[in-house]
């Protein structure tokens, strides 16, 4: 029985290279990032051949499409992050990071990197590759795994859901035991794709393989399941004890990110709660407004996005709440297909055939003896 299928793909143009003279050209952040590669080669970071010096773009003079040369596909304008890989082939992310602008990620990236945390099942912070690598007083590299959005892609069964759900409240709780306030309004978790990705994919046109010469390959977290983790501890905080635990509120936020404590004034709060009306936040608008079936989680995520701060669970408390809620899910609602509110707007052929392909897989399930719930070992 076959346990790899194709990552569908978006429709892509024909255009050759002479038509895309954009991909041609660096961006700024591109040039920047140029600017440190003999740095990141010191320290066995290869950057792909479009960030190295001289560069000619391979598909020049030729009939190729940029889209399938390796060095063709840009970065965004984004500058924070760049894919590289070590000389072992391993794919991975590198992050620029400045102390002036972010002077406690580091240090918190690092803490839960320590070899003591990184054991521990419930940490699920973001694992380093590298020591954090120190370019000058205010800039330092972070250099992870090369990650994955956490639902692309997406979950297939609502057991699916549920061990994510589940890692994602041992993950923020673990952090909140430590003493450690993420404070990262939009939630930023990704994860491992290497169980579901055997051959991985290319860093840039994730749908397809490293070669950029077919579709990439997936298995299904039921198969192989993953873990996941939380990036981006820009504006984290650890503190010392319980006490001093305040924090003003993140600027820059839109109106629906912005929780109720800090709409009226400013006044610094303890960081804690807000932490915990941002994880519920997030599932309510990506999960449960999005998802069929998931109603099994609305009354906590309610409770976790209480107005008043004080009447909100703490994260030790979610983790109880949620093991109650997921010991009362039966084996059929967990095996059974998590389905988009919007898919109704598909033809019924294809909603019939992911009908067809969800039963098949059940059956293969069933007969292989795997978990509903798939956790990682």
């Amino acid at each position: 029985m076959a346990v790899l299928t194709n990552v569908s793909g978006s429709s892509r143009s024909t255009r050759t290279g002479s038509a895309l003279p954009e991909y041609e050209t660096l961006s700024i952040p591109e040039q920047e990032w140029c600017k440190f590669q003999p740095y990141l080669r010191a320290h066995d970071l290869e950057l792909r051949s479009r960030y190295q010096p001289g560069w000619i773009p391979s598909w020049k003079g030729t009939n190729k499409n940029p889209r399938d040369c390796d060095d063709g596909p840009p970065r965004s304008a984004v500058f924070a992050e760049i894919d590289a890989k070590l000389s072992n082939d391993k794919m991975v992310t590198v992050k620029y990071v400045s102390s002036c602008m972010h002077p406690n990620e580091v240090s918190v990236v690092e803490y839960f990197n320590s070899p003591d945390l990184r054991k521990d099942r419930n940490n699920h912070c973001i694992p380093l590759v590298l020591e954090p690598l120190h370019h000058s007083k205010d800039t330092s590299f972070l250099v992870s795994p090369l990650l994955r959005t956490y639902d692309n892609p997406r979950f297939s069964t609502i057991g699916e859901f549920v061990e994510f759900i589940d890692q994602s409240f041992k993950g923020l709780n673990f952090m909140h035991d430590h003493n450690v306030a993420y404070r990262c309004a939009t939630m930023e978790l990704m994860m491992e794709p290497a169980p579901l990705f055997p051959d991985m994919f290319h860093p840039l046109a994730t749908d397809r393989s490293r070669d950029l010469k077919h579709r990439a390959r997936r298995t299904t977290r039921t198969r192989k399941p993953t873990r996941y983790y939380f990036t981006d501890f820009g504006n984290s905080e650890k503190y010392k004890t319980d006490t001093e635990r305040t924090a003003s509120p993140l600027l820059g936020l839109s109106k629906e990110l912005q929780p109720p404590e800090f709409k009226q004034s400013n006044e610094p709060r303890d960081p804690f709660p807000t932490d915990v009306y941002y994880l519920g936040l997030m599932l309510r608008r990506e999960l449960l407004e999005k998802y069929h079936g998931l109603e099994f989680l609305e009354s906590l995520v309610r409770d976790m996005t209480e107005e008043d701060p004080a009447a909100r669970p703490t994260m030790q408390g979610v983790v109880k709440m949620f093991e109650h809620i997921r010991a009362a899910l039966s084996r059929p609602t967990l095996r059974s297909r998590l389905i988009r509110k919007n898919e109704a707007d598909r033809s019924f052929l294809v909603r019939i055939s992911r009908q067809v392909q969800h039963a098949f897989r059940t059956m293969e399930y069933k007969m292989r003896g795997l978990d509903p719930i798939p956790t990682p070992a």
